[in-house]
């Protein structure tokens, strides 16, 4: 075989390789998934920090270079949600961009997340910090007799704190949060009982969950642990004469959930609900039996502009059992700051 011959396949064989090698590299440039309403400025502005090495303060070179490197973006204001783009150089030197890959719409690539939550840069994590106000609405079924009995444990202020890590910077991630909750003296009420008020412990609670981002109508799935510490009072006991008391209750749950992110010019509203079911339940009652069993259901919505604030209300209902059949319906209302 001739040199000329020789030359002439390896050509066409690089040809051919060349996008599939590239496409399976573990060096390709990281992409960014528009979930929102951007454009070219605001991309731009948003990602250039973490290329400040090479372009400094130059953002009309990095805004050329984007839409050099992206061919397939038709409208860069608006740029159409779920578009991918290229973010780095898209190909290597020896190879020209018709070979490198071809970015579609709507694919989940290894996508650096576009969420205004998730860190950006070279930050692969975020904390954030919540205060909340909230009103909590008691209610059990006595099952030895008939009637119900009423308390309520209002919240004037509840600490939270959490954070979210991204995984490999893709789609997926993990989110965990913890808070305590001062709660005001309570007392029960209903059907021919009343009683006199008990100063009731802080509630507290703990999460970790992981979330996987989709393309499709910015929704999102997560799933994992809850946990739960608040009090109840020992009800049945006290209708039987005994002295007032409270009980803590330690509950575990497993939660799936789903959320979803609107865009309302340039504010963003994240909707999330959950599902949780109790694993396991301990309780400081003497009695085994008085431990509470059962399902709770969240509804959380936030705000939040172009600051680090952000504006939330939370409804949370607890269909539990154990003692009592005991209804907890609470909502509350509060505030946020992403601290990095």
């Amino acid at each position: 075989m001739n040199t000329f011959t020789t030359s002439i396949l390896a050509v066409l064989l690089l040809s051919f390789a060349t996008p599939q090698v590239f496409a399976q590299s573990e060096s390709t440039p990281d992409v960014y998934m528009i979930k929102g309403k951007e454009t070219l400025d605001s991309v731009a502005t948003k990602l250039i920090p973490k290329y400040q090495a090479k372009y400094n303060k130059r953002i009309e070179d990095f805004k050329k270079d984007l839409v050099q490197w992206n061919p397939q973006i038709n409208s860069w204001n608006p740029i159409p949600v779920f578009s991918n783009i290229y973010i780095e150089y898209p190909y290597p030197s020896y190879i020209s961009y018709p070979y490198a890959p071809k970015l579609t719409r709507g694919t989940n690539y290894n996508v650096l997340n576009s969420d205004s939550e998730t860190p950006l840069g070279n930050k692969n994590y975020t904390l954030f910090a919540m205060y909340t106000a909230s009103v909590g609405d008691f209610q059990e079924q006595i099952k030895t007799q008939e009637g119900s009995i009423k308390s309520t444990q209002n919240s004037p202020f509840s600490l939270g704190l959490g954070t979210t890590v991204l995984l490999d910077k893709t789609n997926r991630m993990i989110n965990s949060s913890f808070y305590w909750s001062s709660l005001r003296s309570s007392k029960l009420s209903g059907d021919n009982v009343t009683a006199g008020e008990l100063e009731t412990k802080a509630e507290i609670g703990f999460n970790l969950y992981y979330q996987q981002l989709t393309a499709w109508h910015a929704l999102s799935f997560y799933g994992g642990a809850d946990y739960e510490q608040f009090s109840t009072f020992n009800t049945n006991d006290f209708i039987d004469g005994e002295t007032l008391a409270l009980n803590q209750n330690k509950i575990f749950y497993a939660t799936a959930g789903v959320a979803r992110t609107f865009f309302v010019r340039d504010y963003k509203l994240l909707l999330k609900s959950s599902i949780s079911q109790s694993l396991k339940s301990d309780t400081t009652s003497s009695r085994p039996e008085d431990k509470f069993d059962g399902q709770r259901f969240t509804l959380f919505a936030s705000v939040k502009g172009e600051t680090q604030f952000t504006y939330h209300l939370l409804y949370k209902r607890h269909m539990l059992e154990g003692p009592t059949k005991l209804t907890i319906n609470r909502i509350g209302v509060g505030i946020g700051f992403v601290i990095f």
